[in-house]
């Protein structure tokens, strides 16, 4: 039952770690894609565009501040 009880701190770890280990400011490029289509959409909000050593694919990581993880 400890373990099941531990799932969630676990998981909260791993995404926290996402978020900061071996992570760089994404392209320009990108970054103005980004800012362009968040425009297009009305957003008020801007998501922070990073890229990561950790991931083999695309992330969103975050509800409160949102954090798009590329390769």
């Amino acid at each position: 039952m400890f373990a099941f009880a531990m799932r969630p701190a676990l998981s909260w770890y791993r995404v926290r770690r996402l978020r900061s280990v071996g992570v760089s400011a994404a392209p320009n490029a990108v970054r103005q894609v980004l800012e362009n289509t968040r425009q297009r959409l009305g957003l008020r909000q801007s998501v922070q565009l990073l890229q990561s050593a950790l991931v083999e694919t695309a992330v969103v990581v975050g509800y409160f501040r949102p954090v798009i993880l590329l390769p």
